[in-house]
């Protein structure tokens, strides 16, 4: 209490001690005053630094570039490099199987000389520019050389199958004209001609080319 007394006193009398305390204390809330209004401020980030404009790499541009593409234009992309084949390629197939399909027919010719056939051709994918990939097949059609007033072709939409794509050729007039009259009656089944009957005679002289 004495010494609390004594420094009153002496700050009482002594004008410079009290203008330095007065200037403390001010000092001292202006500096919390500031620590305030900081913390209160959004801290400012740092600023991006500046990308170099390097040219993007083959690769990257590709990548970028099939990024771009839709789904129709990847179907197209992939159909023109990897699967539709050129004009030039399906004309030397299509020449090519013409050629297999000549020596097939001279080779039936010779082994069954009595068999009527009609000129072989070219038929299926190939013919129809369908053909995809690779032309490393081809599809012949062997036409039968039928007598109209013997045979009639029945529509499937006619046959018990009741289906379009399998039609079937019934003989006629047998009481009229008997079993033999035409080269196909050996291979009647039940009073049709037999497919099946058909390519086994065909199998039998298969050739390899």
């Amino acid at each position: 209490m004495t010494d609390s007394w004594e420094e009153l006193s002496l700050v009482s009398a002594s004008p410079k001690l009290l203008h330095k305390g007065i200037e403390g204390v001010v000092m001292k809330q202006i500096a919390a005053a500031t620590k305030k209004a900081e913390l209160s401020q959004p801290i400012p980030l740092p600023s991006p630094e500046p990308q170099r404009c390097d040219a993007d790499p083959p690769q990257r541009r590709k990548r970028m570039d099939l990024c771009v593409m839709t789904f129709v234009d990847r179907l197209q992309q992939y159909y023109r490099t990897r699967v539709c084949l050129s004009a030039e390629e399906v004309s030397v197939a299509q020449q090519r199987a013409l050629d297999i399909a000549t020596e097939i027919q001279a080779f039936l010719h010779f082994k069954h000389p009595s068999m009527p056939l009609g000129d072989m051709m070219l038929a299926g994918s190939l013919l129809d520019n369908l053909q995809v990939v690779k032309a490393d097949h081809a599809c012949l059609i062997v036409p039968l050389q039928l007598e109209s007033s013997l045979w009639t072709p029945i529509a499937g939409e006619d046959t018990f199958l009741g289906h379009p794509q399998y039609c079937m050729v019934r003989r006629e007039n047998l009481e009229y004209y008997p079993r033999g009259r035409s080269y196909w009656d050996r291979h009647l089944l039940g009073g049709y001609l037999s497919s099946r009957l058909v390519s086994e005679q065909l199998e039998c002289c298969r050739v390899v080319i």
